[in-house]
């Protein structure tokens, strides 16, 4: 096999998603290509066997606009889905808040582990950059828990963050709906006492 086409696949198979990473994968040994004696980063060199490469000559896809595309996709579609996970985590703090009051509780990472204390029983879960979420009592029929926020087994960081984004707002419509509830059955007892 070429050296150049084994460069291509490994690139491939790893699924690179930003520039450091590629620079740092040592199995196809990347570098940034400079004009000049400048700083203007220009392309990048893929080096196998002793033998360095520009990256548009190891695939058209390698090239520095290409790559530099890829990688501003990739950071946007990360982007959009932090930004739907903290308002989702928003949401559901409200909701939470409303339905259960506040409370310190025992904190569960989103990929494992777990410390502090707790005053509902079940927890909260941290999820990194985004903060973390009480978990609602466990007797609750808004069911949530740390093993439902792991990140499953041949998951990808985007899939893992869309599903608990899905999860989080899924509870937080309920708790939302069931507070809207617990008023509505509260102003009907004060009338009737009233």
């Amino acid at each position: 096999m070429f050296a150049s086409k084994e460069i291509a696949d490994t690139v491939r198979t790893r699924k690179t998603k930003n520039r450091v990473k590629l620079s740092s994968d040592a199995a196809h040994g990347a570098q940034d290509k400079y004009c000049g004696s400048t700083n203007q980063k220009q392309g990048v060199l893929f080096s196998k066997n002793g033998l360095e490469f520009s990256g548009s000559k190891v695939d058209r896809a390698f090239s520095f606009s290409k790559l530099d595309r890829h990688f501003g996709q990739v950071q946007q579609r990360q982007t959009t889905l932090m930004s739907g996970l903290k308002a989702a985590v928003g949401s559901f703090r409200a909701a939470f808040a409303g339905l259960f009051g506040g409370g310190r509780e025992k904190t569960f990472s989103a990929t494992g582990g777990s410390g502090g204390g707790g005053s509902h029983g079940a927890g909260s879960v941290s999820l990194g950059s985004a903060g973390s979420i009480p978990l609602p009592p466990l007797d609750s029929p808004f069911a949530l828990s740390p093993e439902m926020m792991q990140r499953r087994v041949g998951e990808s960081p985007e899939e893992h963050i869309a599903r608990i984004t899905a999860l989080i707002n899924k509870a937080a419509e309920a708790m939302a709906v069931a507070l809207v509830e617990r008023k509505r059955r509260m102003e009907a007892r004060s009338r009737k006492i009233g």
